[in-house]
């Protein structure tokens, strides 16, 4: 079992507290440094950080711990102390969007992606991103490579670590990016002019 790390930072006056596993705190130092001033820094502020939103706690004057939506019980309604599986999400996207050179484009864990229904039981399916301006949709679809249905079924992007925990890396890709898979694992990525930028062979 992987030892989680109650962790402390001193920054602008504050006292800040986060737990995680080893091996995070370099993400972890990614949130301490967007953290508004001291000023306006209050218990119970919400912050979205990438993918995830995370909570500021209030443990005495000017001490705060950092907690982070719940991703394995109900990100709606429930927060987490653990940061880990928050901060790998974190540490996954920003790896890949370093190793292709591009902008990681927004997406927020409760956006909507659509998918072919029974996609994720194919050992061949497909990702593609579309432009859009629709407020809580993501522009992700999710499809097989010979498409033969109708049947389109949405869910949170946040979901996604429960099909293919694999996927959430690439949720940063901006629009008109392919992801191909095959067997669960990422094989190519393609970009907007259909150039491979990423391939598991």
């Amino acid at each position: 079992m992987t030892e989680v790390l109650d962790t402390k930072v001193e920054k602008n006056g504050l006292t800040l507290y986060g737990t995680f596993s080893k091996g995070f705190f370099e993400e972890w130092l990614k949130i301490v440094n967007v953290l508004p001033s001291k000023e306006r820094i209050r218990d119970g502020l919400l912050l979205q950080i990438g993918f995830g939103i995370y909570k500021i706690v209030r443990l005495n004057t000017d001490q705060f711990r950092i907690i982070s939506v719940n991703y394995e019980t109900n990100p709606f309604t429930e927060f987490t102390d653990d940061l880990t599986l928050a901060l790998w999400i974190q540490s996954e996207q920003s790896r890949l969007a370093k190793e292709l050179k591009i902008e990681a484009s927004e997406i927020r864990f409760d956006e909507k992606i659509v998918l072919a229904k029974g996609v994720f039981e194919s050992d061949h399916y497909f990702l593609q991103r579309q432009d859009t301006d629709k407020k809580g949709d993501s522009g992700w679809f999710v499809g097989y490579q010979n498409q033969d249905t109708d049947d389109f079924v949405g869910m949170c992007a946040f979901e996604i670590l429960k099909k293919n925990p694999n996927l959430i890396k690439a949720l940063i890709l901006p629009a008109d990016y392919l992801v191909v898979v095959n067997g669960g694992v990422i094989q190519a990525i393609l970009n907007e002019q259909d150039k491979e930028v990423f391939s598991a062979s």
